[in-house]
């Protein structure tokens, strides 16, 4: 089992446990931390409805803006410091690429 730490600024925001894989997609099960919860749930569902919205623009600069603070998945032996991901607070659910 795959299981990979969502990481903002060194505070953990969630843990994505790999559910499966559709190249170029990770499917994750996500439980967000209370920290999430409270600061940048709106934030990452800014992004989920950017990306419904066909809205790619404004999705890679919201994007950019969290990986230049730091965003980051890390697993055991692995960081990821380049990917696009989406979360669906609703479903639990997180997917990206990488």
């Amino acid at each position: 089992m795959t299981i990979y730490q969502l990481i903002l600024q060194k505070q953990l925001l969630g843990t994505l446990t790999l559910v499966r894989v559709d190249q170029p997609f990770f499917y994750c099960h996500f439980e967000p931390t209370g920290l999430f919860l409270e600061q940048y749930s709106a934030l990452f569902q800014q992004l989920l409805d950017y990306s419904a919205q066909d809205q790619v623009d404004q999705q890679i600069a919201l994007q950019d803006q969290l990986l230049d603070q730091g965003l980051h998945l890390k697993g055991v032996g692995t960081i990821i410091h380049d990917f696009s991901l989406l979360i669906d607070l609703k479903n639990k659910i997180a997917w990206y690429r990488y």
